[in-house]
């Protein structure tokens, strides 16, 4: 059957007619309480941040209005550092991105957890940096990114899929907090140990 089947779909198979697109080309400067633009700066560790986004003006954020934001689209950085990936939260519907980040918007928004994954894969990024002709060029361009093909598991096996590398992370996560915490113990330890034998090590001195 058909839903058995994995499959490989280009990026612009699976986005809506005309959801691929790249933002404000000269957003100038930052406006107060301007509308928020997301850049490759505000993607990072697979999550868009937002202790820093630049805000443009109204007028700006019409004049690139084709990739103002819904929410629950994938975004990608196409420029400078080319690969970074995330999926714009919902309460940033009205934002809009810069030149710097391709919009990806989907035909079925529920993929998106799965090409968000799909896009940080080992196999895709080496295709990117391969499309982007590796240290020669700093930019991917659209054309480009609308070829990329990415494999498409068929439900249950994405779920199962997102849910393991969710679990894994999350572990990881975990081990590296501890270690973190054991490698200060270690280290208070230490200075301790250092600090009472100190005194001891100048009184046999003398």
């Amino acid at each position: 059957e058909e839903s058995d089947n994995w499959k490989i779909i280009s990026i612009e198979s699976l986005a809506e007619p005309k959801g691929i697109g790249y933002g404000v080309l000269k957003p100038g400067p930052q406006v107060p309480h301007g509308i928020p633009m997301l850049r490759v700066v505000d993607i990072k560790a697979g999550q868009v941040q937002r202790s820093s986004i630049y805000r443009i003006s109204e007028e700006l954020d019409h004049e690139f209005r084709r990739t103002k934001l819904e929410g629950g689209e994938v975004v990608l950085s196409i420029q400078g550092t080319v690969g970074r990936v995330a999926i714009v939260p919902r309460d940033l519907a009205g934002a809009n991105i810069s030149r710097t980040l391709a919009m990806i918007r989907l035909q079925d928004p529920a993929l998106a957890p799965w090409i968000h994954r799909a896009l940080e894969s080992p196999h895709v990024q080496q295709a990117i940096r391969q499309a982007t002709g590796g240290t020669t060029r700093d930019s991917l361009n659209l054309r480009d990114l609308r070829r990329l093909e990415l494999t498409i598991a068929p439900e249950p096996e994405r779920s199962a899929i997102l849910t393991l590398i969710d679990k894994a992370e999350a572990l990881q996560r975990s081990c590296t907090a501890h270690f973190t915490t054991a490698k200060q113990a270690v280290e208070r330890l230490r200075k301790s140990t250092l600090a009472a034998a100190g005194p001891s090590n100048g009184s046999a001195k003398s």
